[in-house]
């Protein structure tokens, strides 16, 4: 009725729904008009793959096989690969696809923060007076932090901003 009252219609093959529950057998069915709408597990909303359990896997597995694919073009792409230039195009090429947002769908398991990890860890490798020094030691030498340090700073900075009220309370009360 809504849509109809406001000339808006609705093309009820495009239509999902997507409902986050740890309870799927309470799960209800929704109609526009006659046409029952199609239920979906995993849909992608503003760049993020959002799933049923909030898992965020498979948008986490999709984000590492890109930086994994930007990762090998630079590697490709780049005979010589000192320090500060291996620095600055992850930064600029890789890390980018990792961290958008983060706040969102931050990894919760070790598994795919292991995952995550292992994009810059790999990467690092790539130099070629790195690959027998251990991780920790690499990224030293390289002066990056982890993944993991980087989504704990992004987190402390917002609680910090919510805390000493810098965002406008009219826009996000």
């Amino acid at each position: 009725m809504w849509s109809d009252k406001w000339l808006l219609r609705f093309a009820p093959d495009k239509l999902k729904s997507l409902t986050i529950t740890d309870r799927p057998q309470q799960v209800q069915a929704f109609h526009v008009g006659p046409y029952a709408v199609g239920k979906s597990v995993c849909e992608k909303d503003l760049g993020v793959h959002v799933d049923s359990g909030q898992t965020f896997g498979e948008h986490i597995v999709t984000k590492v096989k890109t930086a994994n694919k930007i990762v090998g073009g630079i590697r490709r792409s780049f005979r010589y690969r000192d320090h500060s230039t291996f620095s600055l195009l992850f930064k600029a090429l890789v890390r980018c696809h990792l961290e958008t947002s983060v706040a969102v769908w931050s990894p919760a398991s070790e598994r795919h923060i292991d995952l995550m990890e292992g994009v810059q860890r790999r990467a690092t490798k790539m130099l070629p007076d790195m690959s027998h020094l251990d991780y920790p030691e690499r990224l030293k030498k390289l002066r990056l932090p982890t993944l993991k340090y980087r989504r704990c700073r992004g987190d402390m900075i917002e609680t910090f901003k919510i805390i000493k009220e810098k965002y406008d309370k009219d826009v996000s009360p």
